[in-house]
């Protein structure tokens, strides 16, 4: 606190801790609002919770805080006072990517009044944060994203590579950062409000190993058969699939996603790609390309 509220750079300044009454009175007057954002922010047993992970997601749209956990994952920090990657050591301001770090706090609670309920304030501040990058995008619009980081641990292989740990290894159920962002943030409100219709929102499937990817499934009922695309994120880019034994009774369907969909050949599966800013869009034109194959459990008009 004294080194956010500046009664360390006025002593390195004044090189003593003697000074005028006005002086005193500022640095004291911020000292305290520091103290009482603190205090909202923490209690006895580390970070204190206010839904949704918003304390993390509004510190993210000021900047990465993150700090290494062990030697190939990185932590949103944790309560436990003695891991490397705690809110501690972070509070502390001593460690490796500490001091770098530890200014965001400060920045973030400089954005905070403490005349109003915390909970609206960050709420505020996610909601309107831009320009963000795509990663940090992806945590700050889905909560459940930090959710299921159960020891709050990513696997970080770059910007576009990050990986949802349930545990601290891949070789435990993990999930990929933007197509679960992807899942909950953007698919399940159009799948809500009917907007992939006769798509539907099916599961997340989260994975164990590195053997394949995490993805996410939407089915798409065709008389008594239900087919299934896969949506995966890789290298940058989203991959739409449904494997081509799936479409051998279906010669129409495979000719439309051939013709119309821009799927192509891959292995064993008919394909398309898209980048992250066209995936939305490129599902609800799936979904309008499927909306036109005649209902093989409709029943024919009586003459």
């Amino acid at each position: 606190m004294c080194d956010f509220c500046g009664a360390v750079e006025q002593r390195k300044n004044g090189e003593t801790f003697v000074w005028d009454e006005a002086t005193h009175l500022r640095l004291q007057e911020h000292f305290e609002d520091y103290l009482k954002k603190a205090e909202e922010m923490f209690n006895g047993q580390g970070l204190a919770s206010v839904g949704e992970n918003r304390w993390r997601r509004a510190l993210l749209t000021i900047g990465d805080f993150m700090l290494p956990s062990g030697r190939m994952n990185w932590s949103f920090l944790i309560n436990a006072a003695t891991e490397p990657s705690s809110w501690k050591r972070l509070l502390r301001g001593s460690g490796p990517y500490v001091p770098e770090k530890r200014p965001l706090l400060k920045q973030l609670w400089d954005r905070l009044t403490t005349n109003r309920p915390f909970k609206q304030q960050l709420d505020e501040i996610i909601a309107t944060a831009t320009g963000l990058e795509p990663w940090i995008e992806a945590f700050v619009r889905t909560p459940a994203a930090l959710d299921y980081c159960a020891r709050q641990s990513v696997r970080w292989n770059s910007a576009l590579n990050i990986y949802l740990l349930s545990t601290t290894q891949m070789n435990g159920f993990h999930a990929e950062l933007f197509s679960y962002s992807l899942y909950h943030d953007v698919l399940s409100a159009l799948d809500k409000d009917g907007s992939l219709k006769p798509l539907k929102l099916s599961s997340y499937y989260v994975v164990k190993g590195t053997e394949e990817e995490p993805y996410l499934r939407l089915d798409f009922d065709h008389g008594d058969r239900s087919l299934g695309f896969w949506i995966e994120f890789k290298n940058g880019r989203f991959h739409t699939r449904i494997l081509r034994s799936t479409l051998e009774p279906f010669p129409e369907i495979n000719a439309l996603l051939h013709d119309s969909g821009g799927f192509v050949e891959s292995e064993h599966a008919l394909s398309r790609s898209s980048a992250s800013d066209a995936i939305k869009d490129s599902l609800i034109e799936l979904a309008g390309l499927l909306a036109r194959m005649p209902d093989k459990n409709a029943k024919p008009e009586s003459l």
